[in-house]
């Protein structure tokens, strides 16, 4: 782009800033941002953004206008949004203003204390105090029938809490990142991105030690394999038929399994220590042989940071989008699976007869099957 301008200290104290983002907020459908921003459009927001000052274009050699990858056509990703909104206009406004000298701000590490505090920056203290926002970790959505909660209608005490100190996976924030070894091919990989985004629930299964959880660990997946449970409802029709290399979802386009033991990597056999099921999902079964600095006394980091025990493991469900819908202990018998059952009967439509996979998704409404598919297509652009 070749542009002609005409600026004076640009950097002064004066209102430039005051136009620093131009955001469309889709409330429902579909949306289509080049029919919403033009080249004249944007070109019409950058004077604004240089006013008082002048700028013209010779040519546009390149242009492109892009969503920002959240769909937010369901009422929680509307307040993030607005939160969103709301945190760049204090942003700009802090930004625009007077900005301190490297000797007024001092080191980012330091904890201001007494009079200190009073007099830092107020620009500083908002950075410091909204780091996880704009680092993409501090999204938490409220409560709802896919963030569990105690007046979820699903109310196996099975289910885990951050609130009760349980897990301190929190329903609505995504999955806290976890380094371990693929047993597939000794990698060491972030667990958190092992799947794409492809519409699918991720189920990670913690199985603790083999020795202590084989039982419930069996159990699950026979569980999982009753007819009428969450993830046998949602079988592929065409199951019988696919590939091999099929990496995740041989079984259901709705549901990933990750298997992640409490062992060494040598010392786990894909094909004997997992049932049948899990031993399925071969490039998803990890060993939690990691040692993480943030947990350095745990034996099996990635349990101990989503607050499982080491040696009994937990079911944490991460929803389509990233976000953690619930976790549950993992037991013999029934019991985890018939939690599940119940979370996911909250939001399911019940399935009958034998519809293409394809065509339809386990949500309650057309909105959030827009928005969740939406979402999925943009981060695998």
């Amino acid at each position: 782009m070749e542009i002609q301008v005409i600026v004076v200290e640009i950097w002064s104290d004066s209102e430039a800033f005051r136009f620093t983002k131009v955001v469309v907020v889709a409330e429902e459908g579909y949306w289509d941002p080049r029919k919403t921003a033009t080249t004249d459009q944007v070109q019409a927001t950058a004077k604004k953004i240089l006013a008082p000052y002048w700028i013209e274009w010779d040519r546009v050699e390149w242009y492109s206008v892009y969503p920002i990858g959240q769909g937010i056509t369901d009422s929680e990703r509307k307040l993030i949004a607005e939160n969103l909104l709301n945190f760049d206009a204090q942003y700009a406004k802090l930004f625009s203003q007077r900005q301190p000298s490297a000797g007024e701000v001092g080191p980012a590490s330091k904890h201001p204390t007494g009079e200190e505090k009073g007099d830092e920056n107020e620009l500083i203290k908002m950075f410091k105090a909204s780091c996880e926002f704009t680092s993409g970790y501090g999204v938490a959505y409220n409560e709802n029938i896919f963030n569990w909660s105690e007046t979820h209608p699903a109310k196996s005490p099975l289910f885990l809490s951050e609130k009760a100190g349980s897990t301190t996976q929190r329903t609505g924030r995504i999955l806290s990142p976890a380094t371990v070894t693929r047993v597939a091919d000794a990698n060491a990989v972030h667990l958190e991105q092992e799947i794409p985004l492809n519409g699918s629930y991720r189920i990670y299964l913690f199985a603790g030690r083999p020795s202590v959880t084989k039982q419930a660990v069996d159990d699950f997946a026979a569980n999982l394999n009753k007819k009428g449970s969450f993830f046998s409802s949602y079988t592929r029709s065409d199951v019988s038929q696919i590939d091999y290399h099929e990496r995740h979802n041989p079984h259901s386009l709705f549901f990933t399994i990750n298997t992640i033991f409490n062992a060494r990597r040598p010392d786990i056999e894909v094909r004997s220590l997992p049932p049948e099921l899990l031993a399925r999902y071969f490039d998803h079964v990890y060993a939690d042989d990691i040692w993480d600095q943030r947990v350095p006394n745990a034996k099996a980091a990635a349990h101990a940071k989503m607050g499982l025990s080491e040696d009994e493991g937990g079911v944490v469900i991460v929803r389509p989008d990233g976000y953690v819908g619930c976790a549950v202990k993992l037991v013999e018998g029934n019991g985890t699976v018939d939690a599940l059952n119940d979370y996911f009967a909250s939001s399911c439509v019940p399935r009958s007869g034998q519809l293409d996979p394809q065509s339809t998704l386990p949500f309650a409404t057309p909105r959030v099957l827009h928005t969740l598919q939406n979402d999925a297509a943009l981060y695998n652009e």
